[in-house]
C-alpha cells in the first residue's frame, strides 16, 4: 500500500545546501556547465566526474548554491552525501531524510519517493555527491533505472548532479559529463597561496605546482604545510621530488602511490597528536544524529578512543554513553552497514572492559561474540576482522579462558600478517600473544614462545619507528621479566 504523503509544494519545500567554499580557484568554467546544463532542462543528469582531489565536490557545491540563488522560489536543490551508500535502498534513504520536512526512516524509501515526485509543482534538484561505492558495485543501472522513474513521474521536474571518479553511461537518460582536469598553471599558485598565511612569494613556484601535478587538493595540503613552516619551500620540494605527486592516471581508484594519499600522509605525518582530537570534534559538529546516525556513532567511538589515550576517562565515558544511546536508537541503519556496526561493538566492548565491573561480563561476552559473528559471516578477511580477534583474544586472557584467547589471537595475527604486513596492530597482537604465554603460561617451552613474541613485537615496533613509544616500552619492560622468570628456571 502506497504511503498518504501531504501536498508538496515548491514553496513548502525549501534548499539543502552544504556550506559554501570560499576562495574557488579555476573552476568557474565547469561550474557554469553545470549549472547550464540543468537551467536548460534537457539534461537529466549532469555528472561531475574527475580523479580523486580534482574539486568534485567544490564544483557540485557551487552550482548547487548557483542553481538555489538564480532559480529562488522556482527551483529547489538538495545536496545528498552518499558517500558510504553501497545501494539503492540507501542512497533513496538519504534522499528521503533531505527532502522531507520532518525526516523519518521509510520501510520503502524508493515507492515513497515515487509518490512523492508525483506532487512536485516547482523543479527540484538532487545533488548526489560521492557515489562511486553505489556506482562501482553494478548498481549504477539500478540507480540510473530509479533516476528515470522518479523524473518521468514528476513529470522532467527532477534532475541530478552527480559526482564520482569514472563516467557512467545510461541508455535511458540525456546524461552530460562534465570531466575535470588538471588546473592551469596561475590557478594552481593561486590555490597554494590560498592556504599561505601571507602571501610571500614563492621562489620555485612553477617547480612547486608541478610536483603537486597541478591537482587541488595536494596544493591545498602544501600550501598548509609551508603555511605552518613545517616545511621551507626547497624542503617541501625536495620531499616531493623523492615521491612525486602525480595523479595522470584518475581512472583509478587512489593507491598508496598516487598524489592524494601522498599528500595527506605527508600532511599527517606533521601533525602532532592533540590535532587528530580537534579534527574529529570538529568533524562530530557537521554530522546530524538523526539524519547520520551510524557516522555520528563512529565519530564518537574515534573520539573516544583519542580522549582514552589522553587519560580524559569523564569525557571518554560520555562520548561512549552518547554512542551506545544512538546505536540503540537506530539498529536498522546499522544493519546494513557492517563494518560500522563492528566497530561500534569493538569500541564499546573496549569501554566495558576497562569499567572492570564483573555486572557488565555478561553484556561484555554477549558483544565481542556478536562481532565476531558478523565479521565471519559478512566481512570475512578485513582488518576489522582481525581487530574483533585481538580483543576477543585480550578480553578472554583477563578472564583466563586460555584456549579460547590463544585460538583468537593465532587467528588475529595471521589475518594482520597477510593484510597489513609490518603494522602497529601486527605488533601489537604479538605483544598480546607473548603477554598470554607469560601470564598464562604452562612450563619453560612456553616461556621460549614468549620470548620469540615478545622479540619480534620489539623489532617491529623499532622499524615503525617508535623505540620511544608507551607500546615499547610495556613490552620490553615484560620482555625483561620474561628473560628473568627464564632464567630463574634454569638455575639447578
Amino acid at each position: 500500500m502506497e504511503e498518504k504523503l501531504p501536498k508538496v509544494t515548491i514553496h513548502e519545500l525549501s534548499s539543502r545546501l552544504s556550506d559554501d567554499v570560499p576562495h574557488v580557484y579555476g573552476r568557474s568554467k565547469e561550474t557554469d556547465e553545470v549549472v547550464e546544463a540543468i537551467q536548460s532542462g534537457e539534461e537529466a543528469v549532469v555528472l561531475i566526474t574527475g580523479g580523486p582531489g580534482f574539486g568534485k565536490t567544490t564544483v557540485a557545491k557551487r552550482a548547487a548554491r548557483e542553481l538555489a540563488m538564480t532559480e529562488h522560489g522556482t527551483r529547489t536543490v538538495l545536496f545528498c552525501n552518499v558517500q558510504s551508500t553501497k545501494t539503492l535502498h540507501e542512497v533513496a534513504t538519504s534522499m528521503t531524510l533531505i527532502c522531507s520536512e520532518q525526516p523519518q526512516l521509510r520501510e520503502n524509501p524508493q515507492l515513497w519517493l515515487h509518490n512523492w515526485s508525483k506532487q512536485l509543482k516547482g523543479n527540484v534538484t538532487f545533488v548526489l555527491d560521492n557515489a562511486d561505492d553505489v556506482l562501482d558495485r553494478d548498481n549504477g543501472d539500478e540507480l540510473f533505472s530509479f533516476v528515470s522513474d522518479i523524473r518521468t513521474l514528476s513529470k522532467q521536474k527532477i534532475s541530478f548532479v552527480i559526482t564520482c571518479r569514472l563516467k557512467c553511461n545510461s541508455t535511458n537518460l540525456q546524461t552530460k559529463n562534465v570531466r575535470l582536469k588538471c588546473l592551469a598553471g596561475e590557478d594552481a599558485k593561486q590555490v597554494v597561496l590560498s592556504r599561505m598565511k601571507t602571501l610571500q612569494e614563492l621562489s620555485k613556484a612553477d617547480e612547486l605546482v608541478e610536483l603537486c601535478g597541478y591537482v587541488p587538493i595536494a596544493l591545498c595540503i602544501a600550501g598548509s604545510l609551508l603555511s605552518k613552516a613545517v616545511y621551507t619551500e626547497e624542503e617541501l620540494i625536495k620531499c616531493l621530488k623523492q615521491g612525486p605527486l602525480d595523479v595522470r592516471q584518475s581512472n583509478r581508484r587512489p593507491t598508496v602511490d598516487t598524489s592524494v594519499e601522498k599528500s595527506i600522509m605527508t600532511s599527517f605525518e606533521a601533525l602532532e597528536d592533540w590535532f587528530y582530537t580537534v579534527i574529529l570534534e570538529r568533524l562530530l559538529n557537521t554530522v546530524n544524529t538523526k539524519i547520520q546516525p551510524v557516522y555520528r556513532v563512529e565519530l564518537l567511538c574515534l573520539l573516544g578512543h583519542e580522549t582514552r589515550k589522553e587519560g580524559n576517562q569523564q569525557k571518554y565515558k560520555e562520548l561512549m554513553e552518547e554512542a551506545e544511546q544512538i546505536h540503540s536508537k537506530n539498529h536498522t541503519e546499522f544493519e546494513t552497514k557492517a563494518l560500522s556496526e563492528v566497530y561500534f561493538l569493538n569500541s564499546h566492548a573496549r569501554f566495558l572492559s576497562d569499567k572492570k565491573d564483573p555486572k557488565e561480563n555478561k553484556r561484555l561476552e554477549q558483544e565481542t561474540e556478536t562481532a565476531l559473528e558478523i565479521c565471519r559471516e559478512k566481512l570475512g578477511e578485513h582488518p576489522e576482522t582481525a581487530a574483533t580477534l585481538l580483543l576477543s583474544g585480550i578480553i578472554a586472557k583477563r578472564r583466563k579462558e586460555r584456549t579460547e584467547a590463544e585460538q583468537n589471537l593465532t587467528e588475529a595475527l595471521e589475518l594482520f600478517k597477510k593484510l597489513l604486513g609490518k603494522h602497529l596492530m601486527t605488533a601489537q597482537c604479538l605483544k598480546a600473544i607473548a603477554d598470554l604465554y607469560f601470564f598464562l603460561g604452562r612450563g619453560e617451552t612456553e616461556l621460549d614462545k614468549c620470548l620469540a613474541h615478545y622479540k619480534e613485537a620489539t623489532e617491529m615496533f623499532e622499524y615503525l619507528g617508535m623505540g620511544a613509544s608507551k607500546e615499547i616500552a610495556l613490552t620490553l619492560k615484560n620482555f625483561g621479566s620474561c628473560h628473568m622468570r627464564k632464567a630463574t628456571s634454569l638455575r639447578p
